[in-house]
């Protein structure tokens, strides 16, 4: 390894975690920065409280290394195609259907899914973009009266883009789902599960609305 860099085991005795690092290294009135899509709102929470009284900066919105990685691949895009029902149980509607039902109880009026698994399980969509892994990289925005699914380009055909329109979703592109919270009329309650949902989608419409933590599509 380059020795300008120091291995720090994590979980050996005597390593410090990450959140003890911080506050050991980082001065008063310093600057935190890092990739804000990287960084789920619970871990930043957690760097708040252990960088308590120290005047600290966040800088989340810029990714630095996608600045100097000038040659840097594009996101995997590969097609998906929709589960079968007779290995999926529940059709994506009526998943949805169980879904808003929840998003009732905690007084939700949008539900923000990020985790790939989930969305791979609520929508019946499988993929290959990430290896030994059946997910879609994708979001998804969820009202009690509409379901969009933000995917990269290519990814949905006109027979999967068809099929899904069956079940009441509506496709977007991949980086729209940012304007799309930036969006959300002043109010809005947005259910989320924050140790899996990013700061950088969150922060963006976090003054207008409330977000609710307790998330999970309902249980098969």
């Amino acid at each position: 390894m380059d020795p300008a860099f120091t291995l720090c085991r994590m979980g050996t005795e005597g390593v410090p975690t990450v959140d003890e690092y911080l506050a050991n290294t980082l001065p008063a009135d310093g600057c935190l920065g890092f990739d804000g899509r990287l960084v789920t709102v619970r871990q930043m929470k957690t760097w708040q409280k252990a960088l308590e009284g120290k005047n600290i900066r966040f800088a989340w919105e810029e990714d630095l290394v996608d600045v100097v990685w000038t040659d840097r691949p594009a996101l995997v895009s590969k097609p998906a195609f929709l589960l079968d029902l007779c290995y999926a149980g529940k059709t994506a509607a009526e998943k949805l259907a169980d879904v808003r039902a929840d998003m009732k109880k905690n007084q939700a009026n949008v539900h923000l899914l990020t985790s790939l698994d989930d969305i791979a399980w609520l929508f019946n969509l499988r993929g290959d973009d990430i290896p030994c892994n059946p997910v879609v990289l994708s979001y998804a925005f969820i009202t009690q009266d509409t379901a969009t699914l933000f995917l990269q380009e290519g990814v949905a055909d006109a027979p999967l883009t068809e099929a899904l329109r069956a079940e009441g979703v509506t496709l977007e592109k991949y980086d729209a789902v940012y304007d799309c919270l930036a969006a959300l009329p002043a109010g809005s309650r947005v259910l989320i599960d924050e140790s899996k949902v990013n700061m950088a989608l969150t922060s963006p419409h976090h003054a207008r609305s409330r977000l609710v933590h307790p998330a999970h599509p309902p249980p098969t």
